[in-house]
């Protein structure tokens, strides 16, 4: 069995100051994080075709695209992801994070999938990203954060795509190899 399978592009979106929303108004903050998932659900299923899956926690969400070797198609995607974040910016200022990885294989399911309650959603849920990129995000929130930017992008991304918007660079050490990456750091928006 492979390990890994599939080039992706993994997109990590966090609510900003959301923490202390919730310790100063909790019921504003869970109706904002319900207008949020709503925003989420509606974009992925209407105006995002290029994305695979998205997944949606508390203030943030994980987003999941399938691209090919030579990164066909990565502008619509990021195209995309930029559209996503200015409807979220609607609901409660974001930032998103995007990093190209490569997802691994997903387990062998042999009884297909077991349901509790309402058959809204298996009991076991794989997340179909790179495990790695979906890491790095996490390692360039924390040591990037403080930059206070709208727009992370990892290098594989950020010069491969077509947008005239002036950014910062910084390096960020990253797995798997745990080697420097370059990562473009963005004000607004990428288009």
């Amino acid at each position: 069995m492979e390990l890994c399978t599939e080039h992706t592009i993994v997109t990590y979106m966090d609510l900003i100051g959301f923490g202390k929303l919730i310790e100063n108004n909790s019921l504003n903050a869970v109706e904002i994080m319900q207008r949020f998932h709503q925003t989420v659900y509606n974009q992925i299923n209407v105006n995002m075709n290029n994305h695979n899956h998205a997944y949606t926690w508390n203030d943030s969400v994980l987003i999941v695209a399938s691209i090919d070797e030579k990164y066909s198609g990565l502008s619509e995607i990021m195209k995309e992801v930029d559209s996503l974040k200015k409807k979220i910016d609607e609901v409660h200022k974001c930032y998103a994070i995007s990093v190209k990885g490569m997802s691994f294989s997903g387990p062998s399911i042999w009884g297909g999938h077991q349901y509790v309650g309402q058959m809204d959603q298996p009991k076991f849920v794989f997340l179909k990203a790179s495990s790695y990129a979906f890491s790095n995000c996490f390692e360039i929130e924390k040591k990037l954060k403080i930059k206070k930017k709208s727009w992370y992008l990892d290098k594989r991304i950020g010069s491969r795509i077509n947008t005239d918007k002036i950014y910062d660079e910084e390096s960020i050490n990253m797995l798997p190899s745990g080697n420097p990456r370059p990562v473009y750091l963005y004000d607004g928006y990428l288009w």
